[in-house]
C-alpha cells in the first residue's frame, strides 16, 4: 500500500481502482455485493464505497434539469419518433409498435388496447407531446473529464407526453434505487405534475407490467415449443433401430450367409433392425405384403427360392450367364404412402444393405469362382461383378413433390381455416349482441350448422387442391371421396376445439392456446413416433396423429390400418368439445342476458327521469302563464238547479303530475324505443351481409 499515493483531487480513477483492489486483499470489505456495493477500507481515515449502485450526488440534480429542459420542446400533435415511422422502446417492446401513429387519439387506441387486459383506459388528450429520451439508464449518462453531462443511445427517443419519461426510469434502472428514486423525485418537483399527470403515469406504470408479463410469457411459451419440437427431431438417427424389417431366406444359401454377415457390419442405431423370420411360417411373399400392409414392418426383404444356385450357374458361362436374371434374387416391399420420407430412408438403407451384402458374398466366395470363371465370357463376368439388382416392390408410389406437405402445410392450413373463420362468427354474434336475446338451444343449432357447412366446404376445396396436384399419384375417385369425409370430421373437432377456448379460456390467451395446440399437433406426424424419445407417444391421444395415419390407409388402399383407433380419438374429441361448445353458448347467453337487463334497467332509470324532469319544467312554465284570477282558481260552476246551489268545484290539468301517470307514460316510451332499437338492429344485420340475427325472444310488451 505505501508504494501506491493517491490523492483524491489529482489521481486517475484507474488508480483508485487498483488501490482498493490492493485494499480489499488486504483489508478486506464492509457489507456484500448483494446491496450493490462494497466499503472497502483503504486506510483508518479513508473508505470507498465501489460497486454498480454507487452514483455521485450531485450528478441527479443535473440529469433532471436536462429532462426537464427536454420537457419544454414541443413538437406537434404527432407521437411517436421525430420525423415519423415505428416506435421503439421499452414501452413497445422488442420489435417496437407495429402502427404508425398519426394522432394522439391513434395512439390513445393503441394503449387502450393494451390496457384493456388491466381494465383501464387512458387519455392523453389535453397533453403536449415533448421531446423525450425514453432510456435514461446509467449506461446512457456520461460524465465528461471537463464535467459535462452527454446524454447517448437516442434511438428510443420522440415526442411524448412528458410523464412517460419519468415512469421510464424505474424500467431502465431496474434494481438501481439510489439513481433512479431521487431522480424521480427531482424531475417530479421540477415539473410541478399535476394530480392526472400522476394518475397517468400510474396507468403508464400498469401498462409496462401488462407489457412485461406478456413478454415473458410469450418468451417462455416460444421456448417450451421450440424444446418440444426440437426434441422430438433430436437425435432422431440414433432410434432408426426402432424401424423394423422382416426378412426371409427363402433360399438358404451362400446369397443368405452374405445378408446376415452384411446386417451383423451394420447392425447398429442408425440401422433399422432385421428380423429373420422362419420360411416355414412365411412361406409366400405375398404373406409377407400382407405383414408390411398391416404396419407390423416398415418392409420385408427376402431371398427368392433357389436363388443361390442360379447364381452359381450364371457364373459358369454360356447360357447359363446369359440368361441368368439379376431381378429374381433379392427383394423387399414397402409403402412408400406412409410418411413418405421415413420410408423413402429405408429403402435407402435396404440397399445399402444389399450392396454390402454384395461385398460379403465376394470376400466369401470370389476365391473359389475365379478360379472356375470363363475368362473370355463377357455375361459371366458381368454376373460376378454384379450378381443382383434389389427389387422394389412398392405398395403405393408417393413421390409427388407435394408430399412433403402432407404432414405440415396442409394440416395447419386447415386448423387456421377454422380458427380465424370461428373469429368472424364470435365477431358477428358480439356485434349484434345475439347472445342474451336469443334462447340458447336456437344459437347452438345455428352455429352447429354453421360450422357443418364451413368444414363441408372447405375440406373439399382441401382434398380437390391435393388431388390436382397429385402429379400422377395412383389415387382414384373413392379415395377422393373417403379423404373428404375424414377431413370434413378432422376440420370441425378442431372448429369445436377452438370454440372451447374461445368460450373457457381468458381473451388474451386464446392466441397462446392456437399456437400451442398448432405445434402440439403437427410435432406428432412430422416423423413416425418410433424415432422419437418414447415421452412423445402421448401424441397417439391427438387427432392430427390419427387424421394423417388414417389419410395414409385410405391413400394405400388400407395398408395402414387405424380406423380401430383414429375414428375413436375423433369422435372423442368431437363429443366432448361439442359438449363445451354448448356448454359454454349458454354460458354465454347468461352473461349477454344479464349485460342487456343492466342496459334495459339503466335506459328505463334514464327515460323516467328525464320525464320528470321534463314534466316538472312543464309545469312551472304553466304555473307562470297563469292568471291569479279567484273565479279561475276555485273554478266554480253552476250546474243544474240554482235553487238547490249545487257548486262543482273544477280544476285545470295542463300536465301529468301522479306517479301512475308518469309510470304509464314511460313504459309507453320505453315500448316504443324498444321497437325502434328491434327495427334498427334488423336493419344493421341485413347491411352487414346477413350476420346471425332473429326474431328477439322476449320484450316489454
Amino acid at each position: 500500500m505505501e508504494a501506491i499515493t493517491w490523492d483524491v483531487h489529482t489521481s486517475s480513477e484507474e488508480l483508485l481502482v487498483e488501490v482498493c483492489i490492493k485494499a480489499e486483499k488486504e483489508n478486506g470489505h464492509y457489507s456484500n455485493y448483494g446491496r450493490g456495493y462494497v466499503m472497502v477500507k483503504i486506510s483508518d481515515d479513508i473508505a470507498v464505497k465501489i460497486g454498480g449502485l454507487v452514483t455521485a450526488t450531485d450528478i441527479i440534480p443535473r440529469i433532471a434539469r436536462i429532462i426537464a429542459h427536454l420537457g419544454q420542446i414541443q413538437g406537434g400533435q404527432v407521437p411517436g419518433p421525430v420525423g415519423g415511422g415505428l416506435a421503439q422502446g421499452h414501452l413497445f417492446g422488442d420489435d417496437g409498435a407495429d402502427v404508425i401513429f398519426t394522432s394522439v387519439s391513434g395512439f390513445n387506441t393503441y394503449l387502450n388496447k393494451r390496457l384493456a387486459i388491466a381494465k383501464k383506459t387512458i387519455d392523453l388528450s389535453g397533453h403536449p407531446l415533448v421531446l423525450c429520451h425514453l432510456d435514461l439508464g446509467r449506461r446512457n449518462v456520461i460524465l465528461g473529464d471537463d464535467d459535462t453531462i452527454s446524454l447517448v443511445n437516442w434511438n428510443d427517443a420522440g415526442l411524448y407526453p412528458r410523464f412517460f419519461e419519468v415512469r421510464v426510469l424505474s424500467y431502465v434502472n431496474y434494481r438501481c434505487g439510489p439513481f433512479d428514486t431521487p431522480l424521480d423525485e427531482d424531475i417530479t418537483t421540477f415539473w410541478g405534475l399535476t394530480e392526472e399527470e400522476k394518475r397517468l403515469m400510474d396507468l403508464m406504470g400498469i401498462l409496462f407490467k401488462a407489457v412485461g408479463g406478456n413478454f415473458i410469457i410469450l418468451q417462455v411459451l416460444f421456448f417450451c415449443i421450440f424444446c418440444y419440437i426440437f426434441g422430438a427431431l433430436f437425435q432422431q438417427d440414433s432410434h432408426t433401430h426402432n424401424l423394423t424389417v422382416a426378412f426371409v431366406d427363402y433360399d438358404g444359401g451362400a446369397i443368405g450367409a452374405a445378408v446376415r454377415d452384411a446386417y451383423r457390419q451394420l447392425q447398429g442405431n442408425k440401422f433399422p433392425e432385421l428380423i429373420e423370420l422362419s420360411p416355414l411360417q412365411y412361406s409366400q411373399p405375398s404373406i409377407l405384403e400382407s405383414k408390411v400392409c398391416h404396419i407390423d414392418f416398415w418392409a420385408a426383404l427376402y431371398i427368392s427360392p433357389n436363388a443361390s444356385n442360379r447364381l452359381a450357374e450364371g457364373l459358369t458361362g454360356g447360357t447359363s450367364s446369359s440368361s441368368y436374371n439379376r431381378s429374381d434374387v433379392l427383394s423387399f416391399i414397402w409403402n412408400e404412402a406412409r410418411y413418405s420420407t421415413t420410408a423413402d430412408s429405408v429403402a435407402i438403407k435396404l440397399q445399402d444393405l444389399s450392396e454390402a451384402a454384395r461385398i460379403a458374398y465376394s470376400n466369401t466366395n470370389g476365391a473359389a469362382v475365379l478360379q472356375t470363371l470363363p475368362a473370355g465370357d463377357a455375361a459371366a463376368i458381368s454376373v460376378f461383378s454384379d450378381p443382383w439388382q434389389l427389387v422394389s416392390i412398392n405398395l403405393q408410389p408417393t413421390s409427388q413433390g407435394s408430399r412433403l406437405i402432407y404432414n405440415t402445410l396442409v394440416i395447419i392450413l386447415i386448423l387456421l381455416q377454422e380458427f380465424f373463420y370461428l373469429g368472424i362468427i364470435n365477431g358477428l354474434y358480439a356485434k349484434f349482441k345475439v347472445y342474451g336475446r336469443i334462447r340458447p338451444g336456437r344459437i347452438v343449432t345455428v352455429r352447429l350448422i354453421i360450422s357443418i357447412l364451413y368444414t363441408f366446404v372447405g375440406s373439399l376445396c382441401t382434398t380437390g387442391a391435393i388431388w390436382a396436384f397429385r402429379g400422377g399419384w395412383d389415387v382414384n375417385g373413392k379415395q377422393f371421396v373417403l379423404t373428404w369425409m375424414s377431413l370434413w370430421l378432422f376440420a370441425h373437432l378442431n372448429f369445436l376445439t377452438f370454440d372451447v377456448f374461445s368460450v373457457w379460456l381468458p381473451p388474451p390467451m386464446v392466441p397462446m392456446a392456437l399456437v400451442t395446440w398448432v405445434m402440439l399437433n403437427i410435432t406428432s406426424i412430422l416423423l413416425p413416433l418410433a424415432l422419437s424419445p418414447r415421452f412423445y407417444r402421448w401424441a397417439y391421444a391427438l387427432p392430427t396423429h390419427a387424421i394423417y395415419n388414417l389419410l395414409v390407409d385410405i391413400w394405400s388402399r388400407g395398408c395402414n390400418p387405424s380406423l380401430y383407433y383414429a375414428l375413436p380419438v375423433m369422435f372423442a374429441y368431437e363429443l366432448s368439445s361439442l359438449t363445451l361448445s354448448t356448454l359454454g353458448v349458454y354460458r354465454r347467453s347468461h352473461y349477454g342476458f344479464l349485460e342487456l337487463e343492466k342496459e334495459e334497467k339503466a335506459f328505463q332509470a334514464k327515460v323516467a327521469e328525464s320525464l320528470a324532469t321534463a314534466r316538472e319544467d312543464s309545469e312551472g312554465e304553466s304555473r307562470e302563464r297563469r292568471r291569479p284570477e279567484r273565479g279561475e282558481e276555485e273554478g266554480e260552476a253552476d250546474v243544474g238547479d240554482e235553487e238547490a246551489g249545487v257548486v262543482v268545484p273544477t280544476h285545470r290539468r295542463g300536465t301529468i303530475t301522479t306517479l301512475a301517470d308518469r309510470e304509464e307514460m314511460a313504459g309507453r316510451i320505453w315500448r316504443e324505443t324498444t321497437q325502434l332499437r328491434q327495427d334498427r338492429s334488423r336493419t344493421e344485420a341485413d347491411a352487414n351481409f346477413g350476420g346471425p340475427c332473429f326474431e328477439l325472444t322476449f320484450n316489454n310488451k
